[in-house]
């Protein structure tokens, strides 16, 4: 009857809002179908639109459900058109759990264009982030990995900046919780999330690692440090590189297992090439922070320190336990050399140096943890060598500080100075805002003495 009408005014084909008005007139899917080839023999067509065609693969697939939301909706048919606001429709429908709404939008979206899928599903990934809602952020992650859809770069940032705590740059993390609970590791969080969505086939880019490994380090947490800076090297390891676990000996705490499941991935560059991933995740910067991350874990606190008494802060076997914990990132960056990561004894060789002057130097630091590692340390600068040079010796790694043997088994007050200055130099200076240098072989007796850049001079004048 609808039809026969439309004919008597001469249609040739029915817009967007008249087949809205025969769709709520019909009963079901069933009976709008019946219209639709009531108008076919009347030779009326229908106008193609994005809400004509969601009404009939709707009704072809007896999705009643879907069928009326588009029908009872309030949006004009020409808004499904938009695929900008349907994206933004799409992952409101799935952060509220609204599935019939979400998955007939989801079909709209499809219907516009191909691999909207992904983009829906990082505009919903964003939209939890923003809510600081962790458990809908690592439901939506997963979901996506499951489904193998590729994470946006808007997506990663924002997980970034929201799953992990502020920090200002050479600064500790702030004690503000992220949208991480309370209890819930966020850098270990981040970073599983990045190694599994680099499991699922995406390139990541490698310096996002790079934050998140200097948090470690400034942090001092050398088992995380340890397991994600070994498992990024043996992901990006040349390819035919032999790759060994590490022996669980060489550590206090060892090594958990760290060989990710891609190996030999092929890279067009060399490993020793600046743009390859290994150079890019481990640079000068980064290498001198896993040193100094090294000696900050074994920095005692208080609350450690006050449970021992004298004599077991003196006792042999805790003496040797606390030098082997000082010397774990020069040990893993010896293990990440094996892999491939290009690695300098001259640069090791700074930041060690750096790190003990923070220990035997006659400064008072301005930062508690330094000033309490110099204040219960024990251990002599020539037993803190001789471990540092085993723990780095190989036969390919050379020494760090190629000193004669006699330095490091010898306890006269000759041989302490004779050490203290090949280790730090004939002079050192002070600080970075005055002039003035420290002798360092009065330094190894106790009693330093400052000397002035004039002096220096003089000195050297008159020697030649």
């Amino acid at each position: 009857m609808i039809s026969g009408g439309l004919k008597l005014f001469g249609l040739q084909e029915v817009g967007p809002l008249a087949l809205r008005e025969i769709a709520a007139r019909s009963e079901d899917t069933s009976d709008f179908l019946r219209a639709l080839a009531a108008l076919k023999e009347v030779s009326i067509g229908v106008s193609e639109s994005a809400f004509a065609e969601a009404l009939q693969v709707f009704a072809k697939q007896k999705r009643q459900d879907h069928f009326d939301f588009i029908v009872k909706s309030d949006m004009h048919p020409d808004s499904y058109e938009d695929v900008e606001l349907q994206k933004k429709l799409y992952a409101s429908f799935l952060a509220s759990n609204r599935s019939v709404e979400s998955e007939a939008t989801l079909t709209i979206l499809t219907m516009l264009g191909e691999n909207l899928e992904g983009e829906t599903w990082n505009h919903v990934l964003q939209h939890h982030c923003k809510r600081s809602s962790w458990h809908k952020v690592y439901e939506t992650a997963r979901e996506m990995l499951d489904k193998r859809l590729p994470f946006s770069d808007d997506s990663l940032d924002l997980l970034h900046r929201k799953c992990l705590r502020p920090r200002a740059p050479g600064k500790r993390p702030l004690a503000i919780q992220p949208i991480v609970p309370r209890g819930i590791d966020d850098l270990k969080s981040m970073s599983n999330v990045f190694r599994s969505i680099m499991r699922s086939g995406q390139e990541l880019e490698p310096t996002r690692w790079r934050e998140i490994i200097r948090r470690y380090c400034i942090c001092g947490q050398m088992r995380g440090l340890e397991n994600l800076t070994l498992w990024l090297a043996a992901w990006y390891a040349p390819k035919g590189r032999s790759i060994t676990r590490p022996k669980l000996a060489d550590l206090r705490q060892g090594y958990k297992a760290f060989i990710p499941d891609k190996m030999d991935l092929p890279i067009a560059v060399s490993s020793s090439h600046p743009s390859h991933p290994l150079q890019q995740l481990f640079d000068a910067r980064t290498q001198i922070a896993i040193v100094m991350a090294g000696f900050k874990s074994a920095a005692p606190t208080r609350d450690n320190e006050s449970s021992l008494s004298s004599s077991e802060r003196n006792a042999t076997h805790y003496r040797l336990n606390l030098t082997r914990s000082w010397a774990r990132g020069v040990l893993l960056l010896k293990r990440l050399k094996e892999l491939g990561v290009l690695v300098h004894t001259p640069l090791v060789r700074k930041a060690v140096v750096l790190e003990l002057w923070k220990l035997y130097g006659p400064a008072t630091s301005k930062v508690k943890r330094n000033r309490l590692a110099k204040e219960f340390n024990n251990i002599t600068l020539a037993q803190m060598v001789a471990h540092l040079e085993h723990v780095w010796a190989g036969t390919e790694y050379g020494t760090l500080f190629q000193l004669p043997s006699h330095l490091l088994a010898s306890d006269t007050a000759s041989s302490k100075e004779e050490l203290y200055v090949a280790v730090f130099g004939e002079h050192r200076r002070i600080s970075l805002q005055s002039k003035g240098k420290y002798d360092i072989a009065s330094v190894a007796t106790g009693a330093p003495r400052v000397i002035r850049q004039w002096d220096i001079d003089t000195q050297y004048e008159e020697e030649l």
